[in-house]
């Protein structure tokens, strides 16, 4: 039988999509659109991941000034709470905590010059985390589907002879 490709659904949930919704909305538009999501690409067979990146919209440089600084950070927190809290319970669902930036001088080459969006330094790098990140859910998953399906998960009733 021929294995099933591997399919896994990226959403990058942007400050628009915030400020296109209510704070009191925002949790369960988005559990709802990754719930939808579940079964994008067959009826039958559910995504095998759902990763939501975490987004530090407070490290670019026009927002990182004081004492702006300050509130952007607790939005964001806010922000990347909420989206948890909408995929706890989806299985298969996470947030990818948002990776370590490069070094100090590589920083600045990351942000274009609105000082707000990333650069192509900027998305190469976030890419190339998040593949990263994607590959160990993907393992993490698999040990999961191998250890369900292995006779020691059943119990010895499994083993008994009737």
């Amino acid at each position: 039988k021929a294995q099933a490709a591997t399919v896994v659904v990226v959403l990058v949930v942007g400050v628009n999509d915030l400020r296109k919704v209510q704070l009191a909305t925002y949790r369960s538009k988005l559990r709802h659109l990754c719930d939808e999501l579940k079964y994008i690409v067959c009826e039958d067979r559910a995504v095998d991941a759902i990763v939501l990146p975490a987004l530090r919209i407070c490290d670019a440089p026009l927002l990182n000034i004081f004492p702006l600084n300050y509130f952007v950070a607790l939005l964001c927190t806010l922000w990347e709470r909420e989206k948890h809290k909408a995929v706890s319970w989806l299985v298969d669902a996470h947030v990818l905590p948002f990776p370590s930036p490069p070094n100090e001088e590589r920083q600045e080459s990351m942000f274009c010059p609105d000082g707000v969006h990333p650069s192509a330094f900027g998305y190469e790098w976030w890419a190339d985390s998040l593949a990263k990140q994607i590959h160990c859910v993907l393992r993490e998953r698999q040990a999961r589907l191998n250890d369900l399906a292995s006779p020691h998960q059943l119990g010895e009733w499994a083993t008994m002879p009737l």
